[in-house]
């Protein structure tokens, strides 16, 4: 049914956009290219240059790596000095869905969480 296609297609794309916000640029074998520098802000001050350089970091990336969508709304937030919030608001091609990626890096530990 299509309602579960559909579905199914968002989940599909939230994996390869977190896959994309994971990886920094030269980090990934072979296709060192592939990520997004978003990683290059975790020790930055929070300022609106800041929120900037990561809604067009983040915007970026995915037109690189994943054109089936766009982004239409990038909100940074930096709750700690250890960690920044992404939330990603986005459409897939050819569907009126608006689809919602909540992402945070942590410096303490070099990891991420998705939301």
């Amino acid at each position: 049914d299509i309602i579960r296609k559909v579905c199914f297609i968002a989940i599909a794309l939230k994996q390869n956009l977190t896959a994309i916000l994971t990886y920094q640029i030269g980090q990934r074998f072979r296709q060192e290219d592939f990520g997004s520098r978003t990683w290059e802000c975790l020790e930055e001050p929070n300022t609106s240059a800041l929120n900037l350089m990561i809604r067009n970091f983040v915007k970026d990336g995915i037109a690189a790596w994943e054109p089936r969508i766009t982004a239409l709304k990038v909100l940074a937030l930096k709750p700690t000095k250890e960690s920044i919030r992404l939330l990603i608001y986005f459409k897939v091609q050819d569907s009126q869905r608006i689809e919602e990626l909540n992402f945070q890096y942590n410096l303490n530990n070099s990891t991420t969480d998705v939301y």
